[in-house]
């Protein structure tokens, strides 16, 4: 009989955060600093102002407060998701004597 092994799955934001790690470990410091813009916008402004319009959009749905709670906590941790991404680019964009 096969033995099924079962991994221990990561975050989605653990993921966004390691992958974005190695991307700015290999780019340039201005390449590293458009990248760390771009990501901290869209991350900490883009999907939020997106998430707010879904809510919006919920106008008359019993299920709204429902919906309103779950988004107000994915709305924060994307932010802070969006600061972390800014911090780690900003750190890759440094340039350290060797």
């Amino acid at each position: 009989m096969a033995y099924r092994r079962y991994r221990r799955k990561r975050s989605l934001a653990s993921e966004v955060i390691s992958d974005t790690t190695y991307i700015a470990n290999r780019l340039s410091s201005i390449g590293c600093i458009v990248f760390g813009i771009f990501s901290f916008i869209l991350f900490y402004l883009l999907i939020p102002i997106w998430l707010n319009d879904q809510l919006t959009s919920l106008q008359g749905n019993p299920y709204k407060p429902i919906v309103e709670a779950i988004f107000a906590k994915r709305i924060h941790w994307v932010q802070w998701i969006g600061i972390a991404l800014g911090l780690i680019c900003t750190f890759f964009a440094m340039d350290f004597p060797q």
